[in-house]
C-alpha cells in the first residue's frame, strides 16, 4: 500500500498534505516516500511513521528525506510569494541546488536568499 501512496505522488501535482501516522510502514516504502520528495513539489507536509530497526543507513535516509520534504516546503513558499527563502543547513547537495537555481531563474518576487552550509 505504501508503495502505491508513494507512486502516486509522483504524478499527482494537487496534493499539499498527507498523514500516514501509526502505519506500518516498511523500509521499502520510505526509501520510495524519500525518492519521490525529490521529484514532488506540490507536497508541503508529510507525516509518516515507519517501522523499521534503527540503523545508520536508515538514518541517513530518514534524514535525506527531511531535508528534501524541507527544501520542497521552501521552493512552494517561494513560488507562492514568499520574499525570503531561508535554507541554512540544509544538505542540498547538487541535486537541490539544482532546484534552487531553477526556482531563481524563474522567480520575480525573491529578495533573499540564505544557503550557508548547504553542501553545495
Amino acid at each position: 500500500g505504501a508503495l502505491q501512496l508513494a507512486s502516486a505522488l509522483e504524478v499527482n501535482k494537487t496534493l499539499r498534505e498527507l498523514s500516514l501516522l501509526d502505519n506500518r510502514i516498511t523500509k521499502q516504502g520510505l526509501n520510495k516516500f524519500a525518492q519521490v520528495l525529490k521529484k514532488n513539489g506540490t507536497l508541503t507536509r508529510l507525516s509518516i511513521t515507519a517501522i523499521v530497526l534503527r540503523n545508520s543507513t536508515m538514518d541517513e535516509e530518514f534524514e535525506d528525506m527531511q531535508q528534501f520534504h524541507h527544501l520542497g516546503r521552501a521552493i512552494k513558499g517561494a513560488e507562492d510569494g514568499k520574499p525570503r527563502l531561508d535554507l541554512t543547513n540544509v544538505r542540498l547537495g547538487d541535486c537541490g541546488a539544482i532546484k534552487v537555481a531553477e526556482l531563481l531563474e524563474r522567480s520575480g518576487t525573491l529578495l533573499g536568499l540564505n544557503l550557508d552550509h548547504c553542501n553545495i
